[in-house]
C-alpha cells in the first residue's frame, strides 16, 4: 500500500506546525521579552524546516516508494522535535504538550495498529521524560502571576488548534471512507453487470451453435421450393428469394462470429467501408425500415472495429425503427480522437423511469421486446471506453448519442 497521499497531509500540517510555533517563538522574546534559550529553540525549528523542504520534494517525485514505515518514521521525528522544543520551555508544564494528542490521532488514522502503538509508546515516553527532565519557563520581574496566566492561555490555544486539526481530520477520513463506499459500490454494480453479460453471452453462443443446423435444412428446403416453383408464382418466387436472404445472412452473422471465437483477425480498413458494410448487412435484415444516413467519415484514421461494435449500434437502430413510423437518421462525424454516432427517431418519447434505467436491463415498449437491447449496447459501448445517452427530442421521439475513442486509447479495446 502506497501513503504518498497521507506523507503529503503529514507535510502539511508540519509546515502549520512550523510556522506557528515559529510565531509563537518571535512573540515570546520579542513582545513578551521572555528569556528563553534562543539558539536550541532555533536549531530544532532549522532542522523540523529541513527536514520537511526535503518531504516535500520527496512527496512529489512520482517514481519513489512511501509506505507505512516511512510515514510511522516522520511521526517518530515529530515526536521527538516537539520534546526538545518542551524541554526548554517548561517540559510538561507548557500546555503546548496537548499536540501529542494531534500526533497520536493522524498515528491511529493513517497507520497500522502496531505502527500506531508503536507512535503511542514513544509519545508516552517522552511525555513523561518531560515531568520530570526540563528548563522552567522563566518568569517576568514584578508580575508573579505572568506563567500562571500564559498556562491558562496556552492551554486555551492549544486545545482549540488541537480540536480543529483533530475534527478536520476525522471529517477527512469520514469523507475518503464515504468515497470509498461509493467506488465499492460502484464496483459490485459493474461486477453484477458483467455477469449479466457472460451470462448472455455464455446463453448467445450456445443458441448460435443451436442454430447452424435448422438454418441448414431452411436453406436446402428453400433452394428446392425456389426450383419447384421456378416460373409459376412470380410473388411467391420474391417471397422464397427474400427468405433465402436471411437465411444466408442469418449464416453470415454465424460464420463471422465463429471467425471472432477463433481469433481470426480482420482486415484494416477505412472507418467509412465499415460503416457501410454494417449499415448493408442491417439493411438486409430490415429490408422495408426507412433510413437516412450521413457518414463524415472520410478524415478518420484507419483501423478496425471491435467485433462488439457493430451488434450494439443494431441494438439502438432496431430500438429507433420499432418506435418510429418516420425515417430514422443516423449520423456518424469523426473528430480528432472521438467518434460520435447519433440516432433520431420520431416515436414516442422515454419515461423519466427508462431514461434513469440507462446501463441496465429495462422495461420494454414493444410487445415482443425483452429490455436487454440498449441495456447490451451501453454495456458494450462502455466497455469500449466510450457512453452513451438517451434524450427526447421536442416534438417526439429520441435522440441517442454514441461517442467513442478513435482510434482507441491505451488501456481500452480496440475500437
Amino acid at each position: 500500500m502506497h501513503f504518498s497521499a497521507q506523507l503529503a497531509q503529514l507535510v502539511r500540517l508540519r509546515w502549520g506546525f512550523i510556522i506557528v510555533a515559529a510565531l509563537g517563538l518571535a512573540i515570546a522574546l520579542g513582545g513578551l521579552g521572555i528569556e528563553l534559550p534562543v539558539v536550541p529553540l532555533v536549531l530544532c525549528l532549522s532542522g523540523l524546516t529541513a527536514l520537511n523542504v526535503y518531504l516535500s520534494w520527496r512527496t512529489t517525485q512520482a517514481g519513489l516508494h512511501h509506505d507505512a514505515f516511512e510515514l510511522a518514521f516522520q511521526l517518530c521525528l515529530d515526536v521527538g522535535a516537539l520534546g526538545i522544543l518542551l524541554f526548554f520551555t517548561g517540559g510538561a508544564g507548557n500546555p503546548v504538550v496537548t499536540l501529542y494528542l494531534l500526533i497520536v490521532a493522524i498515528a491511529a488514522v493513517l497507520l497500522p495498529p502496531r505502527l500506531a502503538w508503536l507512535i503511542v509508546a514513544w509519545a508516552v515516553a517522552v511525555y513523561s521524560f518531560l515531568m520530570w527532565f526540563y528548563l522552567p519557563l522563566p518568569g517576568i520581574p514584578g508580575d508573579p502571576l505572568f506563567v500562571f496566566r500564559i498556562h491558562l492561555l496556552g492551554m486555551w490555544a492549544t486545545f482549540g488548534l488541537a480540536a480543529m486539526l483533530i475534527t478536520a481530520l476525522l471529517l477527512r477520513m469520514a469523507t475518503q471512507l464515504r468515497q470509498r463506499e461509493q467506488q465499492i459500490a460502484a464496483m459490485r454494480e459493474a461486477q453484477l453487470r458483467d455477469e449479466r453479460l457472460l451470462a448472455i453471452g455464455t446463453l448467445a453462443a450456445g443458441t448460435a451453435h443451436e442454430l447452424g443446423t435448422p438454418l441448414s435444412t431452411l436453406r436446402l428446403l428453400l433452394d428446392e421450393m425456389q426450383l419447384d416453383y421456378a416460373g409459376q408464382h412470380p410473388l411467391l418466387e420474391q417471397d422464397l428469394a427474400l427468405a433465402s436472404e436471411q437465411v444466408n445472412t442469418c449464416k453470415r452473422a454465424l460464420m463471422r462470429l465463429a471467425e471472432q471465437v477463433n481469433g481470426q483477425p480482420p482486415a484494416v480498413e477505412s472507418l467509412a467501408t465499415q460503416f457501410n458494410r454494417i449499415l448493408e448487412h442491417w439493411a438486409s435484415l430490415r429490408p422495408h425500415a426507412h433510413i437516412s444516413t450521413t457518414l463524415q467519415l472520410d478524415s478518420a484514421p484507419t483501423g478496425h472495429l471491435d467485433p462488439t461494435f457493430a451488434p450494439a449500434l443494431l441494438n439502438l437502430l432496431n430500438n429507433a425503427v420499432d418506435a418510429s413510423s418516420e425515417t430514422v437518421t443516423l449520423t456518424a462525424e469523426w473528430q480528432p480522437n472521438w467518434l460520435e454516432v447519433t440516432i433520431a427517431n420520431r416515436g414516442p418519447s422515454l419515461s423519466e423511469e427508462q431514461l434513469n434505467q440507462l446501463g441496465q436491463p429495462m422495461r420494454s415498449n414493444k410487445p415482443d421486446g425483452m429490455g436487454i437491447g440498449v441495456f447490451l449496447a451501453h454495456a458494450s459501448f462502455e466497455r469500449l471506453g466510450g457512453e452513451v445517452s438517451l434524450v427526447n427530442r421536442q416534438g417526439g421521439g429520441v435522440l441517442a448519442t454514441v461517442k467513442l475513442p478513435w482510434p482507441a486509447q491505451e488501456g481500452n479495446h480496440h475500437v
